[in-house]
C-alpha cells in the first residue's frame, strides 16, 4: 500500500473517533444487583447414601467403557453395587477399586475417571 494512501487512512480514522456525535462523558455506572440462592451444605447421610440407579446405569453404560481397559476392575465394582445396592461392603469395594485406579490411571482417562467418581459421589470433601 503506497505511503499516500496509508496517510489518508489513518487521518480517517482520526477524524472518525473524534466525531462530535460521540458522548463527551462515560455513561453513568448503574450498581446491579444480583440474588445469589444458598447453597445447602451436604450432610454426612446424603453423602453415603448408595448411588442413584441412573447414577449406576449411566456409569456402566458410558463412563466405564470411556476408560477402555483401565475401567475393567471399576465396572465389575459397579456391577456388583448395582444387583446390591444397599449392601455396605460393594459400596466399599467400589471406593477401594477407584481409588487403586486413581493412582495408575494415565492423564488421557483423568477426565472420565473423574466425571465417574463425580456421578457416583465418590469424591470426598476436602
Amino acid at each position: 500500500m503506497p505511503r499516500r494512501f496509508l496517510l489518508l487512512l489513518v487521518a480517517g480514522v482520526l477524524a472518525g473517533g473524534c466525531s462530535r456525535d460521540g458522548p463527551l462523558v462515560a455513561p453513568e455506572r448503574v450498581p446491579v444487583e444480583v440474588e445469589v440462592a444458598p447453597i445447602a451444605p451436604v450432610s454426612a447421610a446424603a453423602a453415603s447414601d448408595a448411588p442413584t440407579a441412573e447414577a449406576l446405569d449411566d456409569a456402566l453404560t458410558r463412563l466405564v467403557p470411556a476408560l477402555g481397559s483401565w475401567g475393567v476392575p471399576l465396572g465389575k465394582a459397579l456391577q456388583r453395587l448395582a444387583e446390591r445396592r444397599n449392601d455396605k461392603t460393594a459400596k466399599v469395594e467400589l471406593q477401594k477399586a477407584a481409588d487403586a485406579l486413581a493412582l495408575v490411571l494415565p492423564d488421557a482417562f483423568r477426565a472420565d475417571f473423574d466425571a465417574l467418581r463425580l456421578e457416583l459421589g465418590l469424591i470426598a470433601a476436602k
